[in-house]
Parts: structure tokens; C-alpha cells; sequence
């Protein structure tokens, strides 16, 4: 598709082509919902606008039938530009996925919180760390490899535990990936090479596709599966845990340095 004369900026965030409109607190400017109007075709509709940083208006867009996901789009009030994905702040922070929490999680999260327990999952780390959360990922992710390896000295020194939730959705050799960590002997460790030997260039993730896949593999990854869609969850990796007041809390996508840090310190030790 060829935009004439705008500009989208894409994070990695999945936008459904197309728009429909739904009435709003908040008055969005004209040029803005035009840019959207034109950008995407059809099958989707503005559910909510808000006003955001700087020249932006923010938006919750979802699809026009049906309850499929929901995610959050940013536009310049001169109907120039268009952000789709990660959004982030002067000092690092993540402002999509604040406003994701705000705008569209927030009232789902104790049923979110709820349903992740009942989740498909490979535990690593210390059952006795002070800091505990659920993460959603998949075999050849690449930001979740980027996650994987800033949790690792946190996990190995005992601070924090983590309960791997797998999908399988990117590539062809997805399932069989997921299907071969899960049916290991040793499914950390399978989990652990699969990261070890991972590819960044191509993207892949290190472990060989299995491919006798037994039947209650395949049940637990497509159960998996059903909870992300479920969630409003359109990417890995998803990190959803409990915070130090016992709130539950979701972050989407890879956070780097500090941030990743400042998210460990706020996580308890709770499962449930």
C-alpha cells in the first residue's frame, strides 16, 4: 500500500486496515482522523480517542465486526503522521503501553490475571524469588530473546521467577518448536537453548521442530493461544504479573535496561 505525501511510523504493532468511528470524550482534531481514514480500509473503527504528549492525539482502534483486538494508535493533529507501535518517552518509558493499560486493559486485568494462571507454562527460577510474573513468548521471537537475556542474571541470582507461557504464530516451524521445548525432558533447558543458539539475523529460534507433536501438546499450545486472543493481546512478549500493592499489571514487548529493572522491582512474589 502507498501512502502519497503522509508518513506512518510502524514499531512493530499490528494495525487493522480501515476505520469506523465511534463517539468520544475527547474531540479529536479532523486532520488526524482523516490520516487514519486514509491510512487504513475499511475494517476497523476508532473506539476511543485521548489526548497525548506533545502534537499527538492517541487512539484505541479495534476491528469493525466482531470482538477482535484492540491496540493503540497515535496521530499528529496536522494529519501528517501516524505512529503504530512502541511510543517511547524522554526518559524511556513506554507511553503505548501506559496507555494501553489505561485505555483497554485496565478493567480486563484481574480476569486477565485470573485466566493466565490456568495457562500452559514452564517454570524457571527460584520458587522462593521475591519477584514473580508470567510471560508470554514464542519460539522465534526475537524481542522476547531480547527479554530472555535481560532476565537472565535476575533469574539465575535467585530475585526472580518466571513462568513461560508458550505460543506459536510467527513462522512455520513455530508449533513444532514450542511442541519440542514443552515435550522435553528438561523443558528449561530446552527453553534455554532454543535461546542460546538463536539466530538474529534470520530471526529463528535455536531448537529443532519437532515433529511428532502428541496430542496434548497441541491442546495446551492452541488453549495458550486462546488466552492471548482473548486478552486483546496482539504480540509477544507479554510480562503479566502482580505489583507490590497486589494490582495486576501487564507490559507488552521488549523494555530495555533500567526500565526492564525498575519493572522486576515493582513485581511480588505472588503467583495468584
Amino acid at each position: 500500500m502507498k501512502i502519497s505525501k503522509k508518513t506512518m511510523i510502524s514499531a512493530g504493532a499490528f494495525i487493522i486496515p480501515g476505520l469506523l468511528f465511534a463517539s468520544s470524550a475527547f474531540a479529536a482534531s479532523s486532520a488526524a482522523t482523516q490520516l487514519i481514514t486514509k491510512v487504513t480500509q475499511g475494517n476497523a473503527k476508532i473506539i476511543k480517542s485521548f489526548p497525548a504528549i506533545a502534537n499527538l492525539e492517541g487512539f484505541v482502534v479495534g476491528p469493525t465486526k466482531g470482538q477482535g483486538q484492540k491496540t493503540i494508535i497515535y496521530a499528529d493533529k496536522d494529519g501528517k503522521y501516524m505512529v503504530a507501535g512502541a511510543l517511547i518517552g524522554p526518559n524511556g518509558q513506554n507511553i503505548t503501553q501506559t496507555d494501553f493499560a489505561k485505555y483497554v486493559t485496565a478493567k480486563m486485568m484481574p480476569k486477565i490475571f485470573a485466566n493466565v494462571q490456568k495457562t500452559s507454562w514452564i517454570q524457571q527460577g527460584n520458587a522462593k524469588a521475591p519477584h514473580k510474573a508470567y510471560i508470554l513468548v514464542e519460539p522465534n521471537c526475537i524481542a522476547c530473546h531480547m527479554l530472555y537475556k535481560g532476565l537472565k542474571a535476575q533469574i539465575k541470582s535467585g530475585q526472580l521467577a518466571v513462568r513461560w507461557v508458550f505460543l506459536a504464530f510467527l513462522k512455520p516451524s513455530s508449533l513444532g518448536q514450542a511442541a519440542a521445548i514443552i515435550q522435553s525432558n528438561d523443558p528449561a533447558k530446552a527453553f534455554a537453548m532454543d535461546e542460546k543458539n538463536f539466530n538474529d539475523k534470520t530471526e529463528t529460534g535455536g531448537i529443532a521442530p519437532t515433529k511428532n507433536i502428541d496430542a496434548a501438546t497441541k491442546q495446551k499450545i492452541q488453549a495458550n493461544m486462546k488466552f492471548m486472543t482473548a486478552s486483546n493481546f496482539i504480540g509477544t512478549p507479554v510480562i503479566i504479573y502482580k505489583d507490590s500493592k497486589g494490582e495486576p499489571q501487564v507490559v507488552k514487548g521488549f523494555i530495555p535496561g533500567k526500565a526492564l529493572q525498575k519493572t522486576i522491582a515493582g513485581m511480588s512474589g505472588n503467583w495468584s
